[in-house]
C-alpha cells in the first residue's frame, strides 16, 4: 500500500512514517498543495493523508478541486480543526474520514470551583470546547435515557435555562456552551481551610502549572452499578499520537 501525506508539521510527518513503516505501508510526505499537485501526477497512491492548514492553501479546497477532476482516491483529513462544522465541510468536499489531531491547553492553573479545587485551564480554549462538543454528540447514541430520578438528582429547578437544555437533550447540564474542563483534585473544603488547602496544592502541583496540559486521547470509563468506582474501559489515541 502506499499512501501520499500533505502535511507541513514535520514531527507529524515523522510519527506517521515509523507507525505505517512498521505496517510495510510506504509513504510519501510532501509539505505543500503544489508539490502534492506534482505528486499526484506523477504516482498513483492507494490513501491520501491531507492536513486543512497548509501553506498554500486549505487542504479541504484541495481535495474538493481532485474530486471534481475525477479523483476517486481514498482521502482522509487529518486536522486540528475539529468542530462539527469542519467536519462536515470536510466530508461535504470528498473526504472519505475526518480525524482530529492531537492539540493541547495552552496553560493550567490551580482554580476553584465552589468550594472544590481542581486543576483547569488559563482561560478558554476554544479547540478543547469543539472537541468536547464533538464528543458529546459522538457519543449521544449510547448513552442510556434518563430516569425521572435522574433528572431530579440534578436539581433542574437550580440550573439555568440553557443547563436544563442540555440535561434533557444530552443527559448532563454541563456540555457545550456550559463546558468548564476541569480535573477535581478536592471534595468540598471548609471556607475557613481554603487558603491553607490552596497553598498546598499549589506546592503540590507546581509541576503541572503554568504550562501546557497535551490532550491526545479519550478514555472511556464504565460505571458497573450506579455509585460504584468508574473503570477505564479502553484508550482511544488521537491520530498522530507518539506512543
Amino acid at each position: 500500500m502506499k499512501l501520499l501525506l500533505i502535511e507541513d508539521d514535520p514531527e507529524m510527518t515523522d510519527a506517521l512514517r515509523v507507525a505505517l513503516s512498521q505496517h510495510g505501508i510506504v509513504l510519501d510526505a510532501v509539505g505543500d498543495l503544489a508539490t502534492a499537485r506534482e505528486a499526484i501526477a506523477m504516482a498513483d497512491y492507494d490513501i491520501v493523508l491531507i492536513d486543512r492548514q497548509l501553506p498554500d492553501g486549505d487542504g479541504s479546497t484541495f481535495l474538493a478541486d481532485l474530486r471534481g477532476a475525477g479523483s476517486n482516491t481514498r482521502s482522509i483529513i487529518i486536522s486540528a480543526l475539529r468542530s462539527t462544522d469542519e467536519r462536515i465541510s470536510g466530508l461535504n468536499d470528498g473526504a472519505d474520514d475526518y480525524l482530529p489531531k492531537p492539540f493541547e491547553i495552552p496553560e493550567l492553573v490551580l482554580g476553584q470551583l465552589g468550594r472544590f479545587f481542581a486543576l483547569v485551564p488559563g482561560s478558554l480554549h476554544q479547540p478543547l470546547q469543539d472537541f468536547a462538543a464533538s464528543v458529546v454528540k459522538s457519543f449521544e447514541p449510547f448513552r442510556a435515557a434518563l430516569s425521572e430520578a435522574d433528572i431530579a438528582r440534578r436539581k433542574p429547578e437550580k440550573l439555568t435555562e440553557s443547563q436544563r437544555a442540555n440535561l434533557m437533550r444530552w443527559g448532563y447540564p454541563y456540555v457545550m456552551d456550559d463546558f468548564g474542563f476541569h480535573m477535581t483534585l478536592t471534595g468540598q473544603v471548609p471556607e475557613e481551610r481554603s487558603a491553607l488547602m490552596k497553598s498546598i496544592l499549589e506546592k503540590r502541583f507546581a509541576g503541572f502549572t503554568g504550562r501546557p496540559l497535551p490532550i491526545s486521547g479519550i478514555a472511556v470509563f464504565t460505571e458497573e452499578t450506579r455509585g460504584a468506582d468508574f473503570k477505564v474501559h479502553s484508550f482511544l489515541p488521537l491520530t498522530g499520537t507518539k506512543r
